[in-house]
């Protein structure tokens, strides 16, 4: 309960002893994508999976674990949330080399990652690819990072009205 005391989240004492929580697995963006979560993903087979659960959270990016709804007070609404998981700031040295285009991280160990976000923090799906193996090492050791992509001309199209033709009905993993 720190991470909700040391954010812009204000919760009383009451619910801190007795907190009500909601939790679902997906959420439709202002872009028109959809980002999914680990929870709902991870006890699929791998065919069923469509993953989609890693974020744009400005400046960094992260792995989406579940989403949630907190009524912090009576008076007041539900606010919406995500728990994340932040990967780590961007190689420096990768970043420098390739005009700042190359963002490439790790997971960060156990759980010094978790974080508490709001969902209106979310800007974006992205793909986080494993880097392929490289014969030339004295760049440094890639085989534990993952780079970033992120779909070009995205913020053009979400001025333009368009958006991504997703099924969001079904999480099935079927098309």
């Amino acid at each position: 309960m720190n991470c909700l005391r040391t954010g812009d989240v204000v919760a009383s004492d009451e619910w801190l002893h007795t907190p009500r929580v909601a939790r679902w697995a997906r959420l439709r963006l202002p872009t028109g994508q959809v980002a999914r979560s680990l929870w709902t993903e991870e006890g699929r087979a791998l065919n069923k999976i469509r993953i989609s659960r890693n974020v744009k959270v400005d400046p960094s990016f992260a792995e989406v674990r579940y989403f949630f709804k907190l009524q912090l007070r009576d008076e007041e609404d539900e606010q919406a949330f995500a728990m994340v998981d932040i990967y780590s700031p961007p190689d420096r040295n990768l970043l420098t080399e390739s005009s700042n285009t190359l963002w490439s991280c790790t997971r960060q160990a156990g759980d010094l990652g978790l974080c508490v976000v709001p969902i209106t923090h979310i800007k974006s799906v992205v793909a986080l690819v494993p880097h392929p193996p490289m014969d030339n090492l004295a760049l440094g050791d890639f085989s534990n990072q993952v780079f970033v992509v992120e779909k070009m001309g995205l913020d053009v199209t979400q001025l333009a009205g368009v958006e991504e033709n997703a099924d969001f009905g079904n999480d099935e993993g079927e098309d």
